[in-house]
């Protein structure tokens, strides 16, 4: 049965055992990458060492290998809830950071170049108020009861934490992400393909970048599993007739086992089968695979 299909991004991690001889396929891509965090879907690096302003600046860049355009202390809007957010992440660490911006001719900007305007809800208070100061750090106001942080002036030279920040982890070209999940979709294609040769094109598809990927598998009976895929249709703008499905990374040989490519069972109880699937007999010669049918079941089907 030719069909369209589903692959999935995935990278390499040890095995329990920390064997780097044995390595298991994890289909869930971060959004940060180690040592940031993700804060409101965003990437933060909350420091632990004490630097001068420059210095921080320089420890940021060094993260990413010296590339100013992935990296740098934070830059904040101020106002948003976004930006509260990731100083209250920092409230159990220290009170004072460094954060990205500074007085340039006369003018308070971020370092990206964006003004910060002094009448910001963030500033505490009279600040900024040393025409001396040149910097900026994000401080606890400890009368605060809510524990907030304000943005005050302060001179560059002074030892502080700081917070790094840099862009999400992007899934890999032509991979959309939904989650932590980054999929191929082959309704661009145009092409239909019997389900030895769709898994081939997944294996194929990112290999030379260093990547893995493989026919989509599913948590089931994970009902995350059943949002992303409705959230993967209406990326594809995917609007064909009800009779359309696309391979997943399931199949089943004469005894009818379903297993996942990556080595998981698949259940025949699973929830998410159709009512009157599976239904391959044991004994068949034919190999069979499963599918996602658009209105999101999962049947069996001869991979021919």
């Amino acid at each position: 049965s030719l069909q369209q299909w589903l692959c999935l991004y995935c990278h390499q991690l040890p095995d329990k055992s920390g064997h780097s001889s044995g390595w298991v396929f994890d289909k869930a891509v971060p959004l940060c990458k180690y040592p940031f965090e993700e804060v409101e879907s965003s990437c933060y690096y909350f420091s632990d060492t004490q630097l001068s302003f420059e210095n921080a600046l320089a420890y940021c860049e060094d993260l990413t290998n010296g590339n100013p355009q992935e990296i740098s202390l934070a830059m904040l809007g101020f106002g948003r809830e976004e930006d509260q957010a990731i100083l209250d992440a920092v409230t159990s660490k220290d009170n004072v950071f460094w954060i990205g911006g500074g007085k340039v001719e006369g003018q308070w900007k971020w370092l990206d170049g964006r003004k910060i305007n002094n009448q910001v809800p963030f500033w505490f208070g009279n600040e900024p108020n040393d025409d001396n100061n040149k910097c900026i750090v994000a401080q606890e106001d400890v009368f605060d009861q809510l524990n907030r942080f304000y943005l005050f002036d302060n001179t560059c030279e002074d030892s502080l934490n700081f917070i790094c920040q840099t862009g999400n982890i992007n899934c890999p070209n032509k991979f959309h992400r939904i989650g932590n999940h980054c999929y191929f979709l082959s309704w661009d294609l145009h092409v239909t393909l019997p389900w030895q040769d769709a898994r081939y094109y997944c294996q194929t598809l990112a290999v030379y970048d260093g990547f893995h990927a493989d026919l989509a598998v599913l948590e089931l009976p994970d009902q995350d599993d059943y949002y992303l895929m409705n959230t993967l249709i209406d990326v594809a703008g995917y609007n064909s007739s009800l009779d359309s499905f696309s391979w997943l990374g399931a199949f089943a040989g004469i005894e009818c086992n379903y297993h996942w490519v990556d080595g998981r069972t698949l259940p025949s109880s699973s929830i998410l089968w159709l009512h009157y699937d599976p239904n391959c007999q044991i004994g068949e010669q034919e190999f069979h695979g499963a599918f996602l049918f658009q209105q999101l079941r999962q049947q069996d089907i001869s991979c021919r």
